[in-house]
């Protein structure tokens, strides 16, 4: 019995592919991940905001998304139904504190 130490196998195949690890399949970087490994290699001493601000006048859409993101464009907004529960239990909150 051969047992996996926890390396990435190689499949023979080219190096576009995935590799299989002993978690699974290796996914896609995020989009903050992607950027920082590019600003290690490409940043040369430049704060992490100003190398994306100059990717960012260069039309890089990686950066675009990254600047997006942390203006929380992924967030969630409160349904209705949230709101009106998240207001009832502030009420019954004051309330009970007034008693």
């Amino acid at each position: 019995m051969s047992e996996d130490n926890g390396g990435s196998v190689d499949t023979g195949s080219s190096s576009t592919e995935k590799t299989r690890k002993s978690n699974g399949i290796v996914g896609v970087a995020s989009t903050s991940l992607q950027l920082k490994q590019r600003w290690a290699l490409e940043g040369k001493g430049m704060s992490l905001k100003a190398f994306a601000r100059k990717l960012l006048k260069a039309g890089d859409e990686l950066v675009s998304d990254w600047f997006a993101h942390k203006e929380g464009v992924l967030n969630q907004d409160r349904t209705a139904a949230n709101r009106q529960k998240a207001d009832e239990a502030n009420r019954a909150s004051k309330a009970a504190k007034r008693k």
